[in-house]
């Protein structure tokens, strides 16, 4: 028994990193591939419900191509014209910043006993530092970007494809699947493709929210490119549990800068924080519902992984990824063990707080 339980060790860990190994270099492949995917069953219901009015399936199909296209382009020009109005203030941006360096220095050699040429040369050696890091920060967002625009024909390619043989590859996996286990294969199908679609549609309406609170916010406190800064900071908060700190950083360099009460950027330290909080005991909940039913601890380790193996694109997409192995853990028996381990197990107050805040919504919105 004792030889058979290590054997048995061996063999999952060996998969364990079969697997880890084939998703690092197939990246190339599998990132393109997962994306289309998430996108195709985001536009499956506007699909279907083409189709029922009477529309053929490629016409259909074309028509969510390019609604999804339209999307995507009047966000991307909306964003390239607020760079470039951000890049035009560069210059005095930098004046400013000098001028508060000289300030810095003046204040330093006046209360410490540190030479200006020390002073100097720390100045110097933290700008060459800073400008090559920026320097790769910026070359690293031209790879991703570059490579993602060379990827981008064959992802609407995918999702051409996966809507238009959408049974055929559902009626693929169940007739693979053991006789016993077909009504089960149905069922994981079912429930990934209505796991994806509220999670990537909630993150979305979020997404979305949270870009015109934060437009408001930074244009009332007077803040330069505000809807630059607010679609920024509304992206990255994709990333789980630092995104929106991440996304406050520019803003509140902004406004120490260019203003000089320093209330305007503790305003903006107060401002995200309540954002934040908000973002994740209601806006979350209530809009996203806690689809994937996974813990943050599975969670970040999704993300730790994820950005180890895909780099941005694993910060992106290894937690809906992980909502969905969850769906097929919790579907086979031998590996529900492993779902109920990666699971969210709210504690009933929280559940519920977030079902009476629900409900009161439903009563006091909903139709009469």
């Amino acid at each position: 028994k004792r030889s058979e339980s290590l054997e048995r060790f061996n063999q999952q860990l060996l998969m364990g990193f079969l697997l880890f190994g084939g998703l690092y270099f197939a990246q190339g492949f599998l990132v393109p591939f997962f994306i289309a995917s998430l996108i195709a069953m985001l536009l499956l219901p506007i699909c279907n419900k083409l189709e029922k009015w009477g529309l053929n399936r490629v016409l259909a199909i074309t028509i969510c191509i390019m609604i999804f296209l339209g999307i995507l382009t009047g966000l991307i020009l909306l964003l390239i014209n607020q760079i470039a109005g951000f890049n035009e203030d560069l210059p005095q941006l930098r004046e400013k910043l000098q001028e508060h360096l000289v300030n810095l220095k003046t204040g330093i050699i006046e209360y410490t006993e540190i030479s200006r040429e020390q002073i100097q040369g720390i100045i110097q050696d933290g700008i060459e530092k800073g400008t090559s890091s920026l320097g790769q920060f910026l070359q690293g967002i031209l790879t991703v970007t570059g490579g993602f625009f060379v990827d981008f024909l064959l992802i609407l390619i995918y999702i051409g494809f996966f809507l238009a043989y959408r049974e055929k590859i559902e009626n693929f996996i169940v007739w693979v699947s053991p006789k016993e286990e077909k009504g089960k294969a149905e069922e994981v199908i079912k429930d990934s493709t209505r796991v994806a679609i509220s999670y990537l549609a909630g993150i979305l309406t979020v997404m979305t929210i949270l870009a015109i609170c934060n437009s408001i916010a930074l244009s009332l406190l007077g803040i330069e490119h505000a809807i630059f800064f607010a679609i920024l900071a509304a992206i990255l908060n994709l990333i789980p549990f630092i995104g929106s700190f991440l996304g406050s950083l520019l803003p509140i360099f902004m406004a120490l800068l260019t203003k000089d009460e320093l209330w305007i950027p503790i305003t903006i330290v107060i401002y995200f924080s309540f954002i934040q909080y908000i973002e994740s005991y209601f806006l979350t909940p209530f809009i996203v519902g806690g689809k994937t039913k996974v813990n943050p601890l599975a969670e970040i380790l999704a993300l730790v992984i994820g950005g180890v193996i895909w780099g941005i694109a694993g910060l992106i997409l290894f937690i809906p990824l992980m909502g969905l192995v969850k769906v097929l853990f919790d579907h086979v028996d031998k590996l529900k063990p492993y779902g109920y381990l990666i699971g969210r197990d709210e504690t009933p107050s929280t559940s519920k707080a977030i079902d009476a805040i629900i409900s009161w919504v439903k009563k006091s919105f909903g139709k009469k």
